[in-house]
């Protein structure tokens, strides 16, 4: 029986949860002499560091970074999560217990963590949650996509839509999400029409330094719902500015929710330039 199980299980008991223990394990613990007393704290092992620079460095860790647990830190680390967890209860319950000296290594090595886990970012709102979570909808991506990409259940995005009050965890699935699929397209059409009849803005609509301010407003595009009558200024101004963005202009096109015939009607015989590569809608 391993000292970490042993503690573990101690430590069940002391709580007044029953724990059980193999047989085997309590046979040889039965046949301990009875007068075996511990006089004295446990000292640190000659193969053992401090602590205290681990547990430091787990909290720098979880400062940084969204969705940071021990257990993911130490499952990052190639550290078993019984060995974290048993090492810190010891060191809380005798402050001179120290940590295997390759585990503390492998823990205070980790300088960056993967997803799920993503940057901690300050200033972050439930309104630009909101606004990412519609902006990948527009993108084609369905909340399944979502949830799998952010490691979180439809359900819980799903009750998110409804009322937007994030949790950490919520906040860190959304972000990770985020980071993963807005540079892409989603396989989803259906998704993609419920979103812009709900006029949702697509991903390059926004930037990291509005997506998170509710007085801002989505850039490039137009809600159809409230939509003042096409004009060819007006369409040129909004193709220009999605080709830019780096959109082809059938794809701009499809964004602003124009087929080719109704552009055609718009511009009439106007030549569409941009920059310079000049491309024209021909009638």
């Amino acid at each position: 029986m391993s000292p970490s199980t042993l503690a573990a299980a101690l430590h069940d008991v002391a709580a007044g949860r029953p724990r059980r223990i193999q047989q085997a394990a309590a046979q040889q613990l039965l046949i301990l002499d009875h007068d075996l007393l511990l006089t004295t704290a446990p000292t640190r092992g000659s193969d053992t560091t401090d602590l205290q620079q681990v547990i430091d460095h787990l909290r720098t860790l979880q400062l940084r970074y969204d969705r940071a647990s021990r257990a993911f830190i130490a499952y990052t680390a190639g550290v078993k999560r019984s060995t974290l967890s048993c090492a810190l209860l010891d060191h809380a319950r005798n402050p001179r217990r120290g940590i295997h000296t390759a585990t503390a290594q492998r823990i205070l090595a980790l300088k960056d963590l993967p997803p799920p886990a993503c940057p901690r970012r300050i200033r972050i709102t439930d309104t630009g949650l909101l606004r990412r979570l519609q902006a990948l909808c527009a993108a084609g991506w369905t909340l399944k996509n979502i949830g799998a990409a952010g490691g979180i259940s439809t359900k819980t995005l799903t009750a998110f839509a409804g009322h937007p009050r994030s949790t950490p965890a919520l906040r860190g699935a959304v972000l990770a999400a985020w980071e993963e699929l807005a540079h892409q397209p989603g396989p989803s059409p259906t998704a993609r029409r419920r979103a812009q009849a709900k006029g949702w803005a697509p991903p390059l609509a926004w930037d990291n330094e509005t997506i998170d301010d509710p007085a801002t407003s989505p850039s490039g595009i137009r809600n159809p719902s409230h939509q003042s009558p096409w004009n060819p200024d007006l369409l040129h101004h909004e193709l220009t500015f999605l080709t830019h963005l780096g959109l082809s202009k059938t794809q701009a096109l499809k964004r602003l929710g124009l087929g080719t015939g109704r552009a055609r009607q718009i511009l009439g015989h106007t030549t569409l330039t941009l920059g310079k590569d000049p491309q024209s809608i021909s009638v």
